[in-house]
């Protein structure tokens, strides 16, 4: 199996072989420990009122133990919301891409319609500020992965199988990822005097972990992507215009629209080297092969409370 292609790890890590959908508990390291049931009902309660809206378990946004209950949100799945995430984070150059952001200042680039895109980073931390109009889903990867189809290359050779193998199997985001943590501080907790980070998984929602259908996007001079084939067998560096075949893997959360205020979104992945790649010679098992955290501090403006 050649694994001669280009691979970005961003604000998620590198990728799983399945078009399906699995929902992916996402815990949290330093969550106080909640003792009793009554206490959990609370906690949640609180967060329904004050932080998510809305708080109806039949929503498109929340988990039902296996799954999204629906199969599209905003009339696409979870696959293709991914895409056009990438094709979002692609379509701005390096040093202004809300990627490689360090303070949240690109936060606003190319957001259009219902739902908002935030980004993760490329192996760096990050702590950024961001204010998101009401009414926004917010849809963000905690690990993630791109394969590009280099031009010139044997690339062309591989199948759709081949990459979703190769995403699954040898990127960080994939069998190795590791660490993967995001929560919501939404809201004050008279229970225990102090502002809590819920997580994700805690409000029912899921993270889903899937593979995006195949698709192509443009490139701006300065991409992210232009050092991607750098070395033999690809001898020309990827060019700003139309990209080959794109497809991507990672481990996504859509929230829905979040009340005025002011919230504190955390994530955090990263990919360690797992027996088979240190098998085959990739790195030495338990290494830690990609790691990626933001803090977004937002401010949601004019919303009904």
């Amino acid at each position: 199996m050649s694994t001669k292609s280009s691979m970005l790890a961003s604000a998620l890590a590198l990728a799983w072989v399945s078009t399906s959908v699995s929902a992916a508990v996402i815990g949290t390291p330093g969550m106080p420990n909640i003792e009793s049931l009554g206490a959990q009902q609370l906690v949640l309660a609180k967060a329904q009122k004050n932080g998510l809206t809305p708080a109806d378990k039949k929503g498109p946004f929340v988990s039902n133990g296996t799954g999204p209950v629906n199969s599209k949100i905003y009339g696409k799945t979870y696959a293709e919301w991914t895409a056009e995430w990438w094709k979002w984070a692609l379509s701005f150059p390096i040093d202004s891409n809300p990627i490689t952001d360090t303070t949240g200042e690109y936060c606003d680039q190319g957001q259009s319609g219902p739902v908002w895109f935030l980004a993760g980073t490329n192996n760096f931390t990050a702590e950024r500020t961001c204010t998101i109009p009401a009414g926004k889903a917010i849809f963000y990867p905690v690990v993630n992965a791109l394969w590009s189809e280099c031009p010139n290359s044997d690339d062309q050779n591989l199948s759709d199988n081949d990459v979703r193998w190769i995403l699954a199997n040898w990127t960080a985001t994939g069998d190795p990822a590791s660490h993967l943590t995001t929560t919501l501080n939404a809201f004050t907790s008279s229970y225990y005097e102090a502002n809590l980070d819920m997580p994700i998984s805690g409000l029912m929602i899921p993270a889903v972990r899937i593979q995006s259908p195949v698709f192509n996007t443009f490139l701006p001079d300065n991409s992210l992507l232009k050092d991607a084939c750098p070395v033999p067998p690809y001898p020309t560096p990827m060019p700003p215009g139309k990209t080959g075949r794109l497809l991507s893997e990672g481990h996504w959360v859509m929230l829905p629209p979040l009340k005025d205020g002011e919230h504190l979104l955390k994530l955090h992945g990263s990919g360690l080297c797992t027996q088979y790649l240190a098998e085959n010679g990739v790195c030495n098992f338990g290494d830690l092969l990609f790691e990626t955290a933001v803090t977004y501090h937002l401010t949601v403006p004019g919303g009904k409370k």
